[in-house]
């Protein structure tokens, strides 16, 4: 029912099943804690995010060490948390989950699933972060995020690629627009060799990166990324859509001040 997308029959389902397992097993056996895992998981998809919240807490007390599957369900509380509003709780979730998966890293051998994670609920609580306004706080567990991700996986991966998006949006942020353009040319790089030159992906950084050349006065890298954004536009948007304005509004201040500069020289 999940994959067919009945999530309120699914959620029915999966209640039974707690009945059920709660009769035949033990209440706080891990098998309950499983099904009200995916409980709180259809719930999480339907928007009722306190009786999610509800479900995963329950699933928490069926877990009796601090195993890789409660470092997940602090994981998915700090994201139903969040989404409730409740930063602090959110928070607490993260850390949770990631003081028991920075345990499981400390050796020697770091297994691609637990780097997953970990990176993960860095990025999460990087999320977190942008929202309260703490862009230094953000762009830190970004950065750990993205550390532990090129140990595990290729600096070509989209993993990474994405992580270096984040990082380049902190400091875009941050009111540092030049550190932001150096990490968006990395970024641009692999979406390019990913996505291709003309893929919406690529346009949108070039768009980002002709903003923040044109937030540091240079204006002829400006003109020139939001002129290739503007082509791509007339070629796959409608010429109403509001981006297609904004881009030509862009260009017309920015030839302005390109004219501005000519002037200045005579």
């Amino acid at each position: 029912k999940v994959w067919m997308g009945d999530f309120v029959g699914a959620a029915e389902a999966f209640q039974q099943a707690i009945a059920i397992r709660k009769v035949t097993l033990r209440r706080h056996h891990p098998d309950v804690g499983v099904s009200y895992v995916r409980k709180g998981v259809c719930d999480f998809a339907l928007g009722s995010f306190d009786t999610a919240v509800e479900s995963m807490e329950k699933a928490l007390r069926c877990c009796h060490d601090e195993s890789v599957v409660k470092a997940k369900i602090l994981n998915n509380l700090g994201v139903m948390h969040y989404h409730r509003q409740d930063l602090i709780q959110s928070l607490k979730g993260f850390a949770g989950a990631l003081e028991i998966q920075r345990h499981s890293l400390a050796g020697p051998i770091k297994r691609e699933s637990i780097v997953f994670d970990a990176s993960m609920t860095l990025c999460n609580m990087g999320k977190l972060f942008l929202e309260k306004g703490d862009y230094a706080a953000a762009y830190s567990v970004y950065e750990e995020g993205l550390t532990l991700q090129t140990i595990a996986f290729s600096r070509k991966s989209i993993l990474v690629m994405l992580s270096l998006g984040n990082l380049a949006y902190c400091k875009a942020k941050n009111s540092e627009p030049k550190k932001a353009l150096q990490i968006y040319k990395r970024v641009l790089r692999l979406q390019e060799g990913m996505y291709g030159d003309e893929s919406r992906e690529v346009m949108e950084t070039v768009g980002v990166m002709g903003l923040l050349y044109h937030q540091i006065k240079d204006y002829k890298k400006a003109q020139a990324h939001l002129t290739r954004v503007s082509r791509w536009q007339m070629y796959f948007m409608n010429a109403r859509n509001p981006a297609v304005q904004q881009i030509k509004e862009y260009l017309k201040k920015i030839e302005g001040k390109l004219e501005e500069e000519e002037s200045a020289v005579w």
